[in-house]
This record gives structure tokens, sequence and C-alpha cells, in this order.
């Protein structure tokens, strides 16, 4: 359990940050302990958050611009900080943070005070692909639009819950602040769960003892070839995949029953044999790179757990996959006084995985 809760910490961590309230709030505590750096910090992760988010509330435009003012004012910027004054006055004129004490607040009145009647204009290059819009400062618009000069959050995005772009500008008087963008026409939403297909070909090496499993006698090392075939579950940042294949063992195939009567030594012929194979794991995506867990069984008696880690090769549905862990093997008695035994065994296991999309 515990190996299954590092996954799911792993593919939380993995998660981007989408809600800007939250950076804004670490921001105003960072400046409350005067660490000036953190907040700036925190203030650009918001940003980058509300290309994610929904559409970024009024009140928390308001706060984020407070912030982002009083840290000027300290750092000694006047004009940073009646930027972004007026732009907090602007969204939520009745916002302020009491906390700021009254010096900074006589500053944030007397900035929104002052006269400030030029307009500039925001546009989009290029024109917007169908299913997309813009919000400016939380309110949805259409562009080219005249603005207030002065900061402004823009947001694009295909609903009010999905947003794909946003940027923080600044809009001079009487000119254009154009965004460019790389967006592309909507097409069909992701499905919730995604499946592929699982075809994988590899070889386990695995180092242990010679042993006796069903009628086969196995060397102690040993590469087991394996074709497996299945499907794979995606959902977030967590993998889910269920598969089913054929190994071949190599060793000595027991042709009779008995024992040599001079050598005390199973009799038979050199060969390989088949057997099936399955199983069951689940892990985290972290970027290209996926890891997990893995149990299940390689017949005849063999249970392999171990780890799985894979990285996908470019763009292409191919996968360089890892595994490693022990088989339990069960061993057959050669004769019927023999206790039946289990031994571990180490393995490391090499395959290329191919994982095309069935369903997205």
């Amino acid at each position: 359990m515990a190996v299954l809760g590092l996954i799911v910490a792993l593919a939380k961590a993995a998660e981007p940050n989408c809600d800007p309230t939250v950076s804004v709030n670490q921001a105003l505590d960072s400046f409350g302990q005067i660490d000036l750096e953190a907040a700036k910090a925190a203030l650009v992760e918001a940003e980058v958050a509300a290309g994610c988010s929904g559409v970024v509330s009024p009140e928390t435009l308001g706060q984020w611009w407070l912030i982002d003012g009083a840290i000027a004012d300290t750092e000694g910027d006047t004009a940073g900080a009646v930027a972004s004054w007026k732009a907090a006055g602007r969204v939520a004129p009745e916002l302020w943070i009491a906390d700021f004490g009254e010096v900074l607040k006589a500053r944030w009145v007397a900035a929104n005070d002052a006269p400030g009647s030029e307009v500039g204009r925001v546009n989009v290059e290029p024109t917007l692909p169908e299913g997309y819009s813009a919000w400016i400062d939380g309110v949805e618009v259409s562009l080219p639009i005249e603005v207030p000069v002065g900061l402004h959050l823009v947001q694009i995005g295909r609903t009010e819950g999905a947003m794909s772009l946003a940027r923080m500008v600044v809009v001079s008087p009487q000119a254009e602040f154009t965004l460019g963008h790389q967006l592309r026409a909507i097409e069909a939403p992701p499905r919730a769960i995604a499946v592929q297909l699982h075809v994988g070909l590899g070889t386990e090496f695995s180092f242990g003892k010679e042993v006796q499993v069903g009628e086969l006698i196995e060397p102690g090392t040993k590469a087991i070839g394996d074709l497996t075939v299945g499907a794979r579950l995606g959902w977030k940042s967590l993998w889910l995949r269920v598969v089913a294949g054929m190994s071949v063992f190599p060793g000595k195939w027991i042709v009779g029953t008995g024992l040599d009567e001079q050598t005390q030594s199973p009799t038979g012929a050199t060969q390989s044999a088949v057997g099936g194979s399955g199983s069951l794991g689940i892990g985290a995506h972290l970027g290209l790179l996926e890891i997990g867990i893995e149990g299940g069984i390689f017949w005849p008696r063999r249970i392999p757990l171990g780890g799985v880690a894979s990285v996908q090769l470019g763009k292409t549905p191919l996968r360089a996959e890892v595994r490693g862990g022990t088989f339990l093997v069960a061993e057959s008695k050669l004769q019927a006084a023999d206790p039946l035994p289990v031994s571990l065994e180490p393995y490391v296991g090499l395959s290329v995985v191919w994982t095309p999309d069935l369903l997205r």
C-alpha cells in the first residue's frame, strides 16, 4: 500500500497548478514575511495557472494587483505601483488588504483618484479558431477591443472552465497590443479515460538455481522470451494495464518419467517449452516517463512481482520498457518423497511496447 500511495502522490505532483487563487494567497503570505522574491515568483505562477483555470474572478485579480503594487512600492518603483493599484481599483474598487497598513492605502487611494481616460487596443493574431473565446479582466470580449491603458489579464479558452492561454499585458495609450497564439480548431473533447492497445515483445533475464517446473528442467540463468497483448487505461496521471501473453522457456524437456540408472538424472532431450503469462500493472505518468508496479503469473508455477518503468520513443506510440523484481517459483517433485519448495528468482526484463490509441 505504501508503494501505491507513493505512485498516487507522484501522479498528483505531476499535475500542474491551475488555481491562480492559490498562488495569489502564497504571494500574500510571502509579502507578509518580507520575502519579496518569493512573492514575485508566486505571482508569476498565478499567471501560468490562469492559463489552465477558469475565468479569474475580480476579487482574485484585485488582490493580485494590490500585492503587485505593494511589492513595487516597497522596491521603490512608484510608476509600477501606481499601474498595479489602478488596475486593482478598476476591477475591484472596494477591495483593500488591511494588513498593508494606512500608508500604502493612502497611496492606493491617490493612484485611483488620479484622472485616467486614455485607451488602447487589445487584439489577437491570428484570429481565434472557431470554438475559442477571449476574456479580459474576467469579462468575455470580442477582439479587437478598446480598453483603458494599463495592466490587463487576457485569457483565451473554450469555456469559462477550460482556459488554454493567459497573459498579463500592458496596454499603452493609442497603441495596440497584439497577442500571438498557436491554438488550433477544437476537436472532439478528450475522454475522461483513454484506452490503448498493448502489444509487447521482449525478454526476461532471470537468475536462480536449476529447478524442475512441471516436466521441464530449467537452467539457473536463463532468458525467457515473452510476447504480450492487452489493454491500457489512462486516467489523469494514472495508468492501468491488463495483458496476457505467450512465454518461451529454455531447458531440458523430460521424455520419460524415471531417472537414468547410472547418473540419477532425468532422461530427455534439450529443447524449449511454451507457457502462458498474464499480469496486472498500475502506475503514474511523469511526462514521457511512466513508472509502476506489476504482478501476475507465468504459467507454469511462476509468479512475477516487481516494478516497471518505460519511456515514450519520440512522438510514436512505441515505448521502451524495463522491468525488475523477483519470480516466486514453485518447483515440482523429482520423486514422491521430495518436498515441494518455493524458490526466489530475481529477474530483469526489457521490452518494446506498441501502444496505439483505441479511445481517447
